[in-house]
C-alpha cells in the first residue's frame, strides 16, 4: 500500500517565542516551558523546537515538535501553509490501520450560501527532498513527514501524513521513498491510537466516500447513506511556539547581539529577565518584523540572563 498524493480550520495562532540564555553553546540552546534549573552553563538547556497543535474533531489534540534546524524548509514549508490560511477546513482524508493517517491535500469550503464542498488546497511550489539535510529520522510511530508522488521526490507540497506504526521502509534512499521525517508527536500518544481504525475502536471508522476518499476516517456515527461534511475529522492548526532561530553572542563587554528570523508584518518584542526563578520579562524593544534576519543589541549590567524574541498575530 502506498502513501497517496493528489495532484490536483480556523488557525490560532497563540504566543509564539524562544527563550535563550545570554551566554549559550555555539548552535544556540533555550526552552519554552518546563525548563530546567538555571544554572550559569547554558549548556544544560535543551534544543528548540516549533511545536503545534493539531486539533482534530472527535478525536482531540495531538502536539507536535518540529525539527526546524534539521529539516528547516520542509518545516518552513509545512509552517507556511499552516500561517497562510491554506490548510482553512483541511480533513484527514486518508487513513489506513496500523499505517499512516494523512492530511493536507483537501478542506471543506461553503459554496452558494449554504452547500459545501470539498476542494484541493492551493499547493505552493514543491521543495526538494531534504533527506540529506541535518540530523536523519527514521518514519517511527508518531512521526510526521510529507507526502511526494512515487518516483518523484523532489515534488513535495501540502500533503503530509502521521505514521501510525513503524514504518521504516519510507526511510530507503531511493525516488520511491525518502518520506521526510520533519517532527514528532510530543503529546496526545493516546489520541493519535484514536485514528488507528482497528476493530475495537468506536470514535472513528473509514468509510469509502468514492475518489481521492476511499479510506476516509468519520465519526463512528456516520454510515454511507448518512454521512455529511460534519462528519469529517477536520483540523484546526494552532500554532503553540514558533522557533526563530533566536542567538545571543557576546560582542563587547556587558554587551550582547540579538539575532533572529523575523515574521513578515509581525510586531516584535524584545524581552530579558536575569533570572528565572526570582525576575519577570522585561520589555527592551518592538519593531516590525520584515521577514528577514533582525538583530537588536542590548547593554547589559547583569552576568547571566535570558532573552525571548515574541510576537501577537
Amino acid at each position: 500500500m502506498k502513501i497517496k498524493k493528489f495532484a490536483l480550520l480556523l488557525i490560532s495562532l497563540a504566543f509564539a517565542s524562544r527563550l535563550h540564555a545570554q551566554i549559550p553553546p555555539p548552535d544556540g540552546g533555550g526552552c519554552t516551558n518546563d525548563c530546567p534549573t538555571y544554572t550559569n552553563s547554558p549548556l544544560v538547556l535543551s534544543p528548540d523546537d516549533s511545536t503545534i497543535d493539531l486539533n482534530i474533531k472527535y478525536v482531540g489534540t495531538i502536539r507536535l515538535a518540529l525539527y526546524d534546524r534539521d529539516k528547516p524548509a520542509t518545516v518552513h514549508n509545512f509552517l507556511n501553509y499552516v500561517l497562510s490560511g491554506a490548510y482553512s477546513n483541511n480533513f484527514i482524508h486518508y487513513d489506513a490501520t496500523n499505517f499512516v493517517c494523512q492530511g493536507g491535500s483537501l478542506r471543506v469550503v461553503t459554496i452558494s450560501g449554504s452547500s459545501q464542498a470539498v476542494v484541493p488546497v492551493v499547493e505552493n511550489a514543491p521543495i526538494a527532498n531534504e533527506s540529506g539535510v541535518g540530523a536523519f529520522f527514521t518514519n517511527l510511530r508518531g512521526t510526521i513527514a510529507m507526502v511526494h508522488y512515487p518516483g518523484l521526490t523532489n515534488d513535495t507540497t501540502c500533503d503530509w501524513f502521521i505514521n501510525l506504526a513503524d514504518n521504516t521502509n519510507f526511510d530507503m534512499p531511493d525516488t520511491n521513498h525518502s518520506y521526510v521525517v520533519f517532527g514528532h508527536v510530543i503529546s496526545g500518544l493516546t489520541n493519535l491510537d484514536t485514528l488507528n481504525p482497528t476493530s475495537t475502536n468506536t470514535t472513528i471508522k473509514l468509510l469509502n466516500l468514492g475518489g481521492w476518499l476511499n479510506s476516509c476516517p468519520v465519526n463512528y456515527a456516520a454510515t454511507l447513506s448518512t454521512a455529511t461534511y460534519s462528519n469529517l475529522l477536520t483540523v484546526a492548526y494552532n500554532l503553540v511556539t514558533l522557533d526563530m532561530g533566536l542567538r545571543v553572542q557576546n560582542v563587547a563587554t556587558n554587551t550582547v547581539l540579538l539575532s533572529w528570523q523575523s515574521v513578515s508584518n509581525k510586531t516584535h518584542t524584545v524581552s530579558f529577565r536575569p533570572d528565572l526563578a526570582n525576575s519577570s520579562w522585561t520589555t527592551l524593544w518592538t519593531t516590525n518584523g520584515n521577514g528577514s534576519t533582525q538583530t537588536f543589541q542590548h547593554v547589559t549590567n547583569s552576568v547571566t540572563g535570558f532573552y525571548r524574541v515574541s510576537y501577537q498575530p
